[in-house]
């Protein structure tokens, strides 16, 4: 019996000391608990799959109402700066649209402009890009018959889907570089839909790692649940009276405040290489809400389309304000357009221009530009 100690002295020192009972007690509670929590995101996670649900949550980029993640795969392609622009030499496919070598509408041209040429820059969403021709192919045909003898091009730098947050980062990073006279600005409409993520300032194309991982987890339907879900959340909250009025443009992907700041911004750049911007109101055939097109609720830009007529006329009335403290010219298309009160200047969704609504901006625009033209030759001289 003496030795007896010795024995189990010897024992604990081979195994070590035996763990409190309260500790084991833990750890099987923990692993009994993964594995529950593991069960249960499994079965529903194969509930899920049952149902074929599926939430496109774009995990390769930011996320926008426009373009959805078929566009983006098929008609435009990731940019670290702009996030993403249309695919050199291919076809915007929605409208058959031919893209030129530098990923714009148009003819082939060079960074560096030819000698004694006018350039100008239209800057803009799909109401520049679209159209069959889009209004900067008509005004450059009104430039060059009423300019004889003048070399005039108009470069349509127009993405579907830009801000102006995105227009200004154009000028910053490219349209200093091809040496415009005039630079027409025209945003508006993306400006006001309501983010998916986070604001235009804020949004960070996902790269490396990041997007590697985002693409795994979205093999998940429970990860494309989870982003459905606060998606669809979000969208209800902006849907509240209370938050939409207390909000205002803070829910826009564009803030109104930001927006003044990249219209005074693209001013100043454009002044500063010697040329001028031209401000341009967007004009829209819609009096109330349910005249704007149902796809702005369906895919998520708006939830209110009353909320968004008045939010788009404020920015309107934010263009015509810094356009008069910056003295910088200003081509008012929504009072004109709403002067005329002509369904047939819009597309059905009263938003985009139909031909004729195109040829009256293309109008419209001829006489500031002329103007500004004559100007810069005489400052030339």
């Amino acid at each position: 019996m003496k030795c007896e100690p010795a024995r189990v002295e010897r024992r604990r020192r081979r195994t070590g000391p035996r763990p409190p009972l309260d500790a084991l007690t833990r750890t099987r509670q923990l692993a009994w608990g993964l594995f529950t929590s593991l069960l249960v995101l499994g079965l529903v996670e194969a509930g899920l799959r049952a149902a074929r649900f599926r939430y496109d949550s774009i995990p390769r980029y930011m996320r926008f109402g426009y373009p959805r993640a078929k566009l983006l795969a098929e008609v435009f392609q990731p940019d670290p700066i702009l996030f993403w622009r249309l695919i050199p030499g291919e076809l915007y496919l929605p409208d058959r649209i031919a893209v030129n070598r530098r990923g714009y509408r148009g003819p082939e041209f060079e960074t560096r402009k030819p000698a004694g040429a006018i350039r100008v820059l239209a800057l803009g969403d799909s109401c520049t890009f679209l159209g069959h021709p889009a209004y900067p192919e008509l005004l450059e045909a009104k430039l060059r018959a009423a300019l004889p003898g003048k070399s005039v091009e108009v470069l349509n730098l127009a993405v579907p889907g830009y801000s102006s947050w995105q227009g200004r980062r154009q000028i910053e990073t490219e349209g200093l570089r091809l040496q415009p006279d005039l630079v027409l600005v025209y945003f508006g409409w993306n400006d006001t839909w309501t983010f998916q993520g986070v604001p235009d300032k804020l949004q960070r194309p996902a790269g490396g790692s990041v997007a590697a991982i985002r693409g795994l987890l979205n093999h998940l339907r429970l990860y494309q649940f989870e982003n459905w879900a606060v998606t669809k959340t979000r969208l209800a909250l902006f849907a509240s009276p209370g938050f939409s009025r207390a909000s205002g443009s803070e829910v826009c992907r564009v803030s109104l405040a930001d927006y003044r700041d990249n219209l005074r911004a693209m001013i100043q750049m454009v002044r500063s290489r010697g040329g001028e911007a031209v401000l341009i109101t967007a004009p829209t055939g819609a009096r109330t809400g349910p005249e704007l097109a149902p796809y702005l609720v369906t895919e998520g830009m708006v939830s209110d389309p009353e909320w968004a007529l008045a939010r788009h006329s404020e920015y309107n009335e934010a263009a015509r304000e810094v356009a008069a403290a910056e003295q910088a010219p200003l081509v008012d298309a929504a009072r004109e357009f709403d002067r005329r009160r002509d369904p047939g200047l819009f597309w059905r969704d009263n938003i985009h221009l139909s031909d004729s609504g195109s040829a009256l901006l293309a109008d419209l625009i001829l006489a500031p530009a002329r103007e500004r033209i004559a100007k810069s030759a005489g400052e030339r001289q």
